[in-house]
């Protein structure tokens, strides 16, 4: 961290802090259906006995043992378990600014509420320690579940990437997502947290991989989209030396000045002065 610069230094938190969980618990339910209703929450829920007609928005799916399912806030739904003995399942109700946006990258969607997940004890020991933290009702053991659950949520999203559930969840696309949005953007002064924001991924795993397809890292990669556009336009413009490194999206200028330094060996000016005589 940079305490002698005068730019804004932002830094954005992505995954498990934008959710606030709710409640948690086990529901054992008997042979009637829950009417169809809409809640103002988000729920994620695990089969744990049973066989249950689930209907989301009016399409019905039907859940097994170790079965996840997503219900979105306000989506309209309903269900009933089918087996001779009650059913039961624990569920975790949360919110969050972008729920649905992260269950989606987690394979969740209306059209696609239930996952079969080939590692049920994995969900259910995160389903479990969740609520054995939510009883404890401390701040740290509140923090804690909130990170378990973001945990559960980044494993199903490797999981997806994993199983090429379409194209866009192919690493290789991630990563010409995230340089096509760099492109777009930089001279906006992004920073890496914002590309793993847009791209919905733990910022720590995604930068490996970028690093490992580009050889740059993720700030690298952005400094180097603003230092190549700040050469093309000393070398084939009139503008200012300052509205360059304004517009190749530095607010400060000393910042400019040095990162164009270290990277080509010479000042702005120079670098102009010798490619137009060249």
């Amino acid at each position: 961290m940079d305490l002698n610069t005068n730019s804004v230094q932002i830094v954005h938190q992505f995954f498990a802090f934008d959710i606030v969980i709710l409640h948690c618990g086990v529901q054992t339910n008997p042979h009637h259906r829950i009417s169809s209703i809409s809640l103002p929450r988000s729920v994620i829920n695990i089969v744990l006995e049973g066989t249950w007609d689930f209907i989301l928005q009016g399409k019905h799916f039907t859940l097994q043992k170790n079965d996840l399912f997503f219900i979105p806030r306000n989506a309209t739904y309903s269900q009933k378990c089918l087996s001779s003995t009650p059913g039961k399942y624990i569920y975790i109700a949360f919110l969050g600014n972008n729920c649905e946006s992260l269950m989606d990258k987690a394979g969740f969607s209306v059209d696609h509420p239930v996952i079969t997940p080939s590692d049920p004890d994995f969900f259910y020991g995160k389903f479990t320690k969740i609520y054995d933290l939510l009883k404890k009702n401390s701040f740290i053991s509140i923090f804690n579940a909130v990170l378990t659950f973001g945990d559960m949520l980044n494993h199903l999203f490797l999981l997806n990437h994993e199983n090429n559930q379409p194209l866009k969840h192919n690493l290789e696309q991630f990563v010409n997502e995230a340089q096509q949005y760099i492109i777009n953007n930089y001279s906006s002064n992004i920073c890496a947290n914002d590309v793993c924001k847009y791209l919905h991924i733990s910022y720590s795993y995604f930068n490996k991989i970028f690093k490992n397809s580009t050889n740059y890292s993720i700030k690298r990669f952005i400094t180097k989209c603003k230092i190549d556009e700040a050469k093309n336009l000393l070398a084939n413009s009139d503008l200012s030396i300052s509205d360059i490194a304004y517009k190749v999206g530095y607010i400060d200028y000393a910042d400019f000045y040095r990162q164009f330094i270290t990277d080509t060996e010479q000042s702005p000016k120079e670098f102009r002065k010798s490619h137009r005589q060249s």
